[in-house]
């Protein structure tokens, strides 16, 4: 869905670059998302004493 936002908000010769940098910012979302939120999982689970 963001994907097509992008590109019809672009003019058409940006449209390689907004796809290009869309996507590099949704793996990255996807790559460091996980880790963090991972992070305060065990965080909150540590203050709260659980195992």
């Amino acid at each position: 869905m963001s994907h097509r936002v992008c590109v019809l908000s672009v003019p058409m010769k940006m449209t390689g670059i907004v796809l290009g940098m869309t996507l590099l910012l949704n793996l990255v979302g996807m790559s460091v998302g996980p880790s963090l939120s991972g992070v305060f999982q065990e965080t909150y689970k540590a203050s709260r004493g659980l195992s």
